[in-house]
Order: structure tokens, then sequence, then C-alpha cells
């Protein structure tokens, strides 16, 4: 008889900075930003635990299952924020 594993999550720190020539992020377009975010991930079986956001930066706290590819949903979250915004 095995034993099961426990299932486990993989917790990732996701900074984001705005490139020198775009305009900084206002206060009233953070909400918007983490909104868009957070409806993204939702495709990819991720979690957002928590968000912060300066005038250049953003920072994510996800939690994913292993084996997750976070190229492929940082591409698509970009895309999803771009819209967005």
């Amino acid at each position: 008889m095995s034993a099961k594993r426990k299932p486990y999550t993989v917790r990732l720190q996701v900074v984001c900075s705005l490139a020198l020539g775009v305009a900084p992020l206002e206060s009233d377009e953070v909400p918007a930003l983490e909104e868009a975010v957070r409806s993204g991930s939702r495709s990819f079986q991720c979690d957002v635990l928590s968000t912060r956001a300066g005038r250049r930066w953003l920072e994510l706290l996800l939690a994913t299952p292993p084996g997750f590819d976070v190229a492929r949903a940082l591409t698509s979250l970009k895309a999803v924020t771009s819209r967005a915004m």
C-alpha cells in the first residue's frame, strides 16, 4: 500500500516594472490593474494571494500548482492588464 502525498502549492513573487517611456501608474489605476490580474489568473489555476503597487511597479504573490508555466501565464497576464488599462 503506497502512501498518498499531500498536494502542495508553490508560492511565487512576481515583480513587474513599467518601462521608462511609459507614464507612471496613477492611484486610481491601481485597483483596475489589480482586478485585471485577478481576472486573468483564474484561467491559469493560480491564486493571487496579494498585490502591491507603486508608481512604476506591481508586485504579485501567487499560489500555483507544481509545474506551473510561469512564462506563459505572465505573457497572458500582460495582455489582459494591457487591455484593461
